[in-house]
């Protein structure tokens, strides 16, 4: 897991996002070349079953059609590019921050690596752990690692799954990280909190001064969100219509699960606030991903808050009409710069 703002490009270098969800598989192709990332195409594709069964993937060769499909029907140009980067489910990654002392790279990941032993709840021998410096502190020699891990055996598959259409992984990253990457722009100062509202959960994460400080699930989503206001469906479909047009309200009205997103939201400014590294005060709150389309979601969190809460527009140099905030992990995702 690289650093989020990363390492710069040798020109022209390209890399398709892949964000696997619960109901799309949404795709992203980005060309970096300099300091600027153009977006070449995107697309989506509906998911009719979940994809994942306890740790394994049901059919790759289905899924791995579906992404082949979306990549060659992109918007505006089809992808040609053959190095991707991909997203593991939420509910089978177990991520922790964790505090060190300073010391060298290669000293840290064990170090890491071996605290976390104790929090992740099976066997260190059946998971992939990578690890990422978050916050070097400046009055102590201390920094705050983000630990992820991931199951070996998945991680298999998703390399099996990839090989069948020749795409290459860079790498395996985790939503919020992607988030952030594709919502932060080089102007950005200060404290902005990232707030990416998916289907079934959300990711948070605070950037403060371009620097990721903290992330965090949250395990509610848009589905969540509507349920309480739509009543009775019968089918997707139409509960898709009332999640995307009816919307929420624009009076303040009770809704227990902005009321726990909110919440959820003011633990994290909190902690983040009481942190030793000087942290900045929060100024904004971006939000993205699939819930970003409900109407008026920004002001509801912001009523709550007392934060500005706006829409997260992209880091990129062209925006092509239809990308929304959907596919803000798929643009991070392709918006990775590998180290060289």
């Amino acid at each position: 897991m690289a650093d989020w703002r990363g390492i710069l490009f040798s020109l022209g270098h390209k890399v398709i996002g892949i964000d696997i969800g619960f109901e799309s598989i949404k795709i992203v192709g980005v060309e970096q070349a300099g300091k600027s990332a153009k977006v070449i195409g995107f697309n989506q594709i509906p998911i009719s079953e979940p994809i994942i069964e306890s740790d394994h993937i049901k059919d790759k060769q289905k899924i791995a059609g579906l992404i082949d499909q979306a990549i060659k029907e992109a918007k505006p140009s089809s992808l040609k590019a053959r190095s991707c980067v991909t997203v593991m489910p939420e509910f089978l990654v177990f991520s922790k921050t964790i505090q060190l002392p300073k010391m060298p790279e290669e000293e840290l990941k064990t170090a890491a690596l071996n605290q976390a032993s104790q929090y992740i709840p099976v066997a260190i021998a059946d998971v992939n752990v990578d690890s990422q410096v978050l916050i070097t502190h400046p009055d102590e020699p201390l920094v705050d690692v983000l630990v992820v891990a991931t199951p070996k055996t998945l991680v298999d598959e998703y390399l099996e799954m990839f090989k069948l259409i020749n795409l290459n992984i860079l790498a395996i990253e985790t939503k919020a990280l992607a988030a952030a990457r594709a919502t932060i722009k080089p102007e950005d100062k200060g404290g902005i909190l990232i707030l990416e509202i998916g289907t079934e959960s959300s990711r948070l994460s605070i950037v403060d001064n371009r620097q990721v400080r903290f992330v965090s699930t949250i395990n509610v989503g848009g589905d969540q969100i509507i349920q309480k206001i739509s009543g009775e469906v019968k089918d997707r479909q139409e509960f898709l219509a009332a999640k995307y047009k009816i919307g929420l309200p624009k009076e303040a009205v009770p809704n227990i699960v902005i009321d726990k997103i909110a919440e959820d939201i003011i633990k994290a400014i909190r902690y983040h606030q009481t942190r030793d590294y000087k942290a900045g005060k929060i100024s904004e709150i971006r939000v993205c991903g699939s819930g970003s389309l409900i109407p008026n979601i920004c002001p509801a969190i912001e009523k709550r808050i007392g934060i500005k809460s706006v829409i997260a527009q992209f880091a990129v140099s062209n925006s092509p009409k239809g990308l929304d905030g959907r596919y803000a992990v798929a643009l991070g995702l392709a918006m990775y710069k590998e180290e060289q």
